[in-house]
């Protein structure tokens, strides 16, 4: 991707982030005070709780920076699987290629071909696989890469942010 389209697409993330900004400071007192964990229940009701029924964080910049990224559609469902894995920032997942395809309605094999081509634009990196006597071989994916990449994408988003504070001075 070119750089001046780079450039639009963090100009436009932040725009969106200005309007969030505005919407928040225009907010309810009562509604600040919430706890994160009842804020969660408030917008999700009996659809998040402990085990199965948990929820995931992800950076607000995965989702805004997709294109910059070059992740499509199928790609980005495998990530968030992946990422659904990953509780613990020292320890990468380990998913089952097979899980996350039962979980998109798709093969094996298309799933394989997504971390693939993510591993390939330097997102994950497929670890070797690790045996042991007692339990299943694990495959880890690090996440290295693409938390990398989005600190740059952030780290860039902030500088537009600063320069267009400093404009309107």
């Amino acid at each position: 991707m070119d750089k001046l389209r780079q450039k639009c697409l963090i100009y436009n993330h932040y725009i969106d982030l200005l309007h969030c900004t505005w919407f928040y400071a225009e907010m309810n007192a009562k509604h600040r005070k919430i706890s994160p964990a009842q804020r969660l229940e408030a917008k999700w009701k009996g659809a998040v709780g402990e085990g199965f029924t948990g929820y995931q964080l992800l950076p607000d910049i995965l989702i805004r920076s997709q294109a910059s990224l070059g992740i499509n559609d199928g790609e980005m469902v495998v990530l968030l699987n992946v990422l659904m894995h990953w509780w613990v920032a020292d320890v990468w997942p380990f998913p089952r290629a097979e899980r996350i395809a039962a979980r998109m309605g798709v093969s094996k094999r298309t799933v394989d071909r997504h971390l693939m081509s993510l591993e390939q634009k330097g997102l994950i990196e497929r670890l070797a696989v690790e045996t042991f006597e007692d339990r299943p071989a694990i495959r880890r994916i690090s996440l290295e890469g693409l938390v990398d990449r989005l600190q740059e994408l952030a780290e860039e988003m902030r500088r537009y942010e600063d320069d267009y504070a400093a404009e309107k001075i």
